[in-house]
């Protein structure tokens, strides 16, 4: 992997696709966040391949720093993750009947996907110099070009996966408090839950409000979009907002707060019921 890096060499700066911001649609310049590990990797597409070859384990080397067992590891579920969804670095899913790996990646002016099924031995890579939502599924498209019964499954009618929604209370119910944690410190949250669903919440000294796109999971889990806080490490400098994707785990509420429209970075998130 030649390609692939923190920082670009001159030859790879004239080569490199230009970074354009997913809402202005202008050029952005390259930068670092405080979190350079997850939003600083620049790759080739090329290298992404060989990447997920490595993964495939159709590169043996005798020097490489992981053994097939290891590879192995990262691929199964990792206890105590999202629904046995998640191993080490990888998402997990079983789609149309393939066991399908996958890991993605991006800020607001660039996005990556690297998708896997190991049985048949395929990676398939999307790079963007700008997100959409058409990019999001590009790589199943592909797979169904490459495999009739992956096709046969897209084609199946819309919706015949989705749950209607129950009336049952949701066992979230109540107050909950707690923080975003960020390198610079903690900036309050705090969520109400309504027996029927309602959701509203407040980031640091943000104005209280009803969570945008808000859905609740019967098995304890809320997601929804609420004004993010100034205070926040890495926040953009103009007004952003931030993704709330929480689950239930023993008494308290945990997960990621991302910033959107700024370097999309994750914030870990732990609350607390109050009443």
């Amino acid at each position: 992997m030649h390609d692939c890096g923190f920082t670009l060499s001159p030859s790879a700066s004239r080569t490199a696709a230009a970074q354009c911001d997913d809402h202005t649609h202008k050029r952005s310049p390259p930068r670092v966040s405080g979190h350079p590990g997850a939003s600083a990797l620049r790759c080739s597409a090329h290298d992404l391949l060989l990447f997920g070859s490595f993964n495939l384990k159709d590169t043996p080397n005798a020097g490489s720093p992981l053994s097939s067992a290891a590879i192995d590891e990262m691929h199964q579920p990792q206890a105590n993750s999202d629904d046995g969804q998640y191993g080490l670095g990888w998402w997990i899913n079983e789609q149309s009947g393939y066991h399908v790996l996958f890991a993605q990646g991006g800020t607001a002016d660039s996005w990556t996907l690297l998708q896997l099924v190991p049985s048949e031995d395929i990676a398939v890579v999307v790079v963007t110099n700008s997100y959409a939502e058409f990019v999001g599924g590009l790589a199943d498209k592909i797979l169904s070009v490459l495999l009739p019964k992956f096709a046969a499954e897209a084609k199946s009618p819309a919706g015949t996966a989705t749950l209607p929604h129950s009336n049952r209370p949701t066992p979230l119910a109540g107050k909950w408090a707690g923080s975003v944690l960020t390198c610079k410190g903690s900036v309050p949250i705090t969520l109400e839950i309504g027996s029927a669903g309602s959701v509203r919440g407040q980031v640091g000294k943000q104005p209280v409000t009803d969570l945008a796109d808000a859905s609740l999971d019967p098995s304890g889990g809320v997601y929804g979009v609420l004004p993010g806080d100034s205070a926040i490490s890495d926040a953009p400098r103009h007004r952003y907002v931030l993704e709330l994707n929480l689950f239930l785990h023993g008494d308290g509420l945990v997960g990621a707060a991302v910033s959107r429209d700024g370097d999309e970075l994750p914030h870990w998130v732990k609350l607390t019921r109050t009443k």
